[in-house]
């Protein structure tokens, strides 16, 4: 029996791999060419897929093409009527154009279908393999991240339109890990009036520590004008931490409720790695939070995340296959960080909770 076409059988989810005794998933002592190896036969059944998708993909794109040419003068002159002429409805309103690009949205749509179906497969087969060899527990394409968890974090952008895809999600050195690539939206108006903006576009990390909770809460964003960072100040009801590196304050404005614990979250190992990640990613903003139990990053980004090798090339091209696990694993990277403050034994303790507020005095005589 196949799936939709394919010559062959989707094959479920892979199972979740067993938890140590402490709840965490240790990452599985693998070699990239012993995974490799162990994921080669499934690579070669999807490219059968791929040979198939790809001529019906380049046949499509001949097709449209001399579709779109033949079309498209007709389609012009008419969008050209209705553009230019005095026409008016019954509602007052102008006729509007557009045909052309209805046309040409149609067959690109068409044209490309293809390559999305062979996207799924490889996801669908691949993408679970390389979640497990990293240890983490399950992947689904369409999975997410709920807004109410991301929402205290005081660093997501106002939107009301929320898209998600290429979720992960496991236990990572005892801390539950879910990651996606996330799109926000904020859509006003309606009809012909309607506009939509993307607020925001790339990874959503959230780590949470169950055992362990953090004494204020701490964010981090990219430097804004000085008007929009005393906004921001007084709209998300933090103070501006004082760091000690210069640099990093050039490029970053810390706000917190415990100036202490901030100078110790944003140590230079941490710097280091979110301004590394930024660099990988190719980030255009960074924004991190320290809540609760609980830290989010958000990086910001114009390429897709997690997507396999173009159509074009390959699906037993190993090197395609290493990057995106390659891209899975230095996501987790900041996890580490996280993870080495968390086990310090110079972090500070409850009593410098809120200090800088007068809220330092209450946990000490709370305790």
């Amino acid at each position: 029996m196949t799936a939709g076409g394919f010559p062959f059988t989707l094959t479920p989810p892979v199972p979740q791999a067993a938890p140590a005794p402490d709840g965490t998933v240790e990452l599985k002592q693998e070699t990239d060419a012993e995974f490799a190896q162990r994921v080669k036969p499934k690579l070669a059944e999807i490219e059968v897929v791929r040979e198939d998708k790809y001529r019906v993909y380049c046949w499509r794109r001949k097709i449209g093409s001399i579709a779109f040419t033949l079309l498209a003068p007709f389609t012009g002159f008419i969008d050209y009527v209705l553009l230019f002429t005095d026409r008016i409805t019954s509602h007052g309103d102008k006729h509007h154009g557009g045909i052309t690009l209805a046309l040409a949205g149609a067959l690109y749509y068409w044209a490309t279908q293809p390559k999305r179906d062979y996207v799924r497969v490889y996801k669908h087969e691949i993408m679970p393999r390389i979640a497990r060899v990293l240890g983490l527990q399950s992947y689904r394409v369409a999975g997410f991240i709920p807004e109410a968890d991301m929402e205290p974090s005081k660093i997501v952008p106002s939107h009301n339109r929320y898209h998600s895809e290429d979720y992960f999600e496991g236990v990572y050195k005892g801390a539950s890990v879910r990651f996606a690539q996330i799109r926000l939206k904020q859509e006003s108006g309606s009809g012909k009036d309607r506009h939509e903006t993307t607020v925001f576009s790339g990874l959503a990390l959230l780590v949470d520590m169950p055992k362990n909770k953090f004494y204020g809460t701490t964010i981090m964003l990219r430097n804004h004008m000085k008007l929009f960072e005393w906004f921001e100040e007084k709209s998300i009801g933090l103070k501006r931490a004082n760091l000690v590196d210069p640099a990093f304050e050039k490029k970053y404005t810390v706000f917190t409720s415990d100036q202490v614990e901030a100078r110790y979250l944003l140590d230079p190992m941490m710097i280091e790695k979110v301004q590394n990640l930024a660099v990988i990613y190719k980030a255009t903003d960074v924004r991190l939070s320290y809540f609760d139990h609980k830290v989010l990053v958000l990086l910001a980004c114009k390429r897709d995340l997690f997507e396999p090798p173009d159509i074009s090339i390959p699906s037993t091209d190993i090197d395609g296959l290493m990057e995106l696990k390659n891209e899975v694993q230095r996501t987790l990277e900041l996890i580490d960080c996280v993870d080495n403050f968390l086990s310090r034994d110079d972090r500070p303790g409850p009593a410098a909770e809120g200090q800088g507020e007068g809220q330092g005095q209450d946990a000490q005589d709370g305790g």
